[in-house]
């Protein structure tokens, strides 16, 4: 399926370990291998600069590639530009739910980071105990 992608958004499918492949600047790296070679793929995307990689893979999968690259690492202060398990916590289960949780995570780091990265349910007694009453709770920080 075609898919028409921003053209800041590029799909660059290949096999990193295997070959001196040069990165586009503010790289952005989704991982997606079905776990055949991921440590090697993110230790190649991480030393070649990308600006940020992310790993589809359960915790536990997770750990043990976190595990596996800090052994192997030459600079384990590279293991920060990893995330894993990849994407904010949306709940969702399907594929389409994980790509949007990804594709959110992506977004909350290119735009700043801004606000806290967490389910919006795990802050809202606390935002409602600081709110007045008739005082607008706003869960969206982009409308300050």
């Amino acid at each position: 399926m075609q898919h028409n992608w921003p053209s800041s958004v590029r799909l660059i499918a290949r096999n990193w370990p295997d070959g001196p492949w040069a990165l586009p600047e503010h790289c952005h790296a989704v991982v997606a291998r079905g776990h055949d070679r991921d440590a090697e793929s993110v230790h190649a995307l991480l030393e070649r600069g990308a600006e940020r990689v992310y790993l589809i893979a359960s915790a536990r999968r997770a750990e043990s590639i976190i595990d596996t690259l800090s052994q192997t690492l030459t600079d384990v202060a590279l293991l920060e530009r990893l995330s894993s398990p990849a994407g904010l916590d949306l709940g969702g289960q399907s594929s389409g739910a994980i790509a949007l949780s990804i594709l959110a995570e992506i977004q909350w780091r290119i735009s700043g980071g801004v606000g806290q990265l967490r389910p919006a349910y795990e802050f809202r007694d606390d935002r409602l105990a600081h709110s007045l009453t008739g005082q607008r709770n706003i869960g969206c920080p982009g409308q300050r």
